[in-house]
């Protein structure tokens, strides 16, 4: 096995993701899932749950590039989160730092809620 290159190449996970990674991997196997259904029952997951109000009041949905999970963000309501285009009232906000996809919308929170995205 070449070390350095697995290292190289998984260095964005860290010891305790590779830890839980392999446990969740034995525990499918062991249960008798495959990779496969486990990612069947996370799409289906995240597409039942696409825009869910969290007990905290905030937003999320599934991000389209990287399928993190999005926040549902303010914007232009002060001095610090200004666009630059005015009627710009929210913006989905990915925190993946190796994707960062923002989404500016103009919808209010209610058409949010209401359509669903």
């Amino acid at each position: 096995m070449d070390i350095e290159k697995f290292e190289k190449d998984m260095a964005v996970f860290s010891d305790k993701a590779h830890h839980e990674a392999l446990n969740y991997l034995k525990h499918l196997k062991l249960c008798g899932w495959s990779i496969e259904q486990a990612s069947e029952w996370l799409e289906i997951k995240r597409t039942n749950k696409s825009v869910r109000q969290a007990s905290t009041g905030r937003y999320t949905k599934i991000c389209d590039d990287c399928k993190s999970l999005m926040y549902l963000q303010p914007v232009n309501s002060s001095r610090g989160d200004q666009t630059g285009d005015p009627t710009d009232t929210f913006v989905w906000f990915c925190p993946n730092q190796n994707c960062m996809n923002t989404i500016y919308i103009k919808d209010t929170e209610e058409q949010i809620k209401a359509r669903g995205n």
